[in-house]
């Protein structure tokens, strides 16, 4: 009994498999490209291949969207928007990475362009029948592909290392560097994609999903909470103002609240979270004065650094998204994910990106002093003579 339940469940497996790649045969051959690059650069470690490696998933990325939006079309259409799609990306992926120009910028416009793409998808893929557990979906499924993903890559590394030491004696390392490749690269990109296209309707996310988010998350989240308030009573006690810190645990506690507003829908029958999603978002109006009252005196004290303008841009984020949770019953607040992008994009490919405003914020403070002691000299645009003593 046991060996036919094992043949029908394989026989299933092997079945979605082919299914999958008859929809995204686009996406699995750009991501097996990927692979080809990724492993070639580890190999022979040439800037050429990491760029070309970065740029195919770069196709990879744009072509998941672009497989969804033409699932209707013929299949002449449907295979060249893909195409068309995965080539736009490859062309971004690949000039993005060399910062268009300016080599600085590189990273920061290629993974600014990345992120925006996977909240794009994200989006895109919403179904249009209100889902309840569409995003609790997708948490549960992007934590279990990297599950599996982490279960194969050790399973690999374990037979490569028993080949190589009973039977090749060699000692490769670069072997293992690939095996993780293609583990991350086809495996884990394709079973996430499979999951996307197939099981994002679910009508629940499970009973293991519900004890990990609703049973141990949830309740740090509470704790973390209550902390931040107790924190607070105690500066109006000592009457001593809050330090830097308090913005990176506010933003934390508002990063928790947006995901677990998003996540636990499927519950909002019960009780505690019934009250969290009607009271859940007023706790966060004091700690976000506060915050911004605590970040105001930091950036006063020393100026922006690309770590504290990102925090200003997730500030507002955070605040444009509580505010759509009190609007007709958090209705719009699906449209946190592009004003997510929008806000990605603004912070790295823009004029106003973390670099260029960190660098103009530090040279602006630097100039303040030089021109208070009278070191620099604007005319010759260098400094002054002066006594280092």
């Amino acid at each position: 009994m046991k060996k036919i339940e094992l043949k029908a469940k394989i026989k299933e497996a092997l079945a979605q498999a082919v299914e999958y790649l008859a929809l995204a045969k686009v996406i699995f051959l750009c991501s097996c490209i990927t692979f080809v690059f990724s492993a070639l650069h580890v190999y022979l470690d040439e800037k050429i291949y990491e760029e070309l490696t970065l740029a195919f998933l770069m196709g990879t990325a744009f072509a998941i969207p672009a497989t969804l939006l033409t699932q209707k079309l013929s299949s002449l259409k449907k295979y060249l928007f893909q195409i068309l799609a995965a080539g736009a990306g490859f062309v971004l992926g690949f000039f993005s990475y060399r910062g268009f120009g300016n080599p600085i910028y590189k990273e920061l416009y290629y993974f600014g362009i990345l992120c925006s793409a996977i909240l794009i998808t994200l989006y895109l893929f919403i179904p249009k029948e209100e889902s309840r557990t569409y995003f609790s979906l997708v948490f549960k499924y992007a934590l279990f592909t990297l599950f599996m993903t982490l279960i194969l890559m050790g399973g690999i590394c374990l037979l490569t290392y028993a080949i190589q030491n009973l039977i090749l004696n060699t000692a490769e390392s670069e072997v293992y560097e690939c095996s993780c490749l293609f583990c991350c690269i086809i495996f884990g990109i394709n079973i996430f994609c499979y999951y996307l296209f197939y099981r994002r309707q679910e009508e629940s996310s499970g009973k293991a999903f519900k004890v990990i988010t609703l049973y141990i998350l949830f309740p740090v989240f509470a704790v973390l909470l209550l902390i931040l308030y107790i924190y607070l009573i105690k500066a109006l006690v000592l009457l001593k103002l809050p330090n830097g810190q308090i913005n990176w645990f506010v933003s934390f506690a508002s990063c928790f609240y947006i995901v677990f507003y998003f996540i636990l829908r499927e519950y909002d029958e019960l009780p505690v979270i019934k009250f969290f999603y009607k009271f859940g978002a007023i706790p966060f109006i004091p700690l976000i004065i506060i915050q911004i009252y605590a970040y105001c005196i930091r950036v006063n004290a020393y100026g922006f650094t690309g770590y504290r303008y990102s925090s200003l841009l997730f500030i507002i984020f955070s605040i444009i998204t509580i505010a759509l949770t009190f609007i007709k019953n958090g209705k719009f607040s699906r449209y946190a994910i592009p004003v997510l992008t929008f806000i990605v994009l603004f912070d790295s490919l823009t004029p106003w990106n973390l670099i260029n405003m960190a660098h103009k914020s530090q040279f602006n403070r630097m100039m303040k002093v030089l021109n208070k002691y009278e070191l620099y000299d604007s005319t010759s645009d260098s400094l002054k003579p002066y006594n280092p003593a």
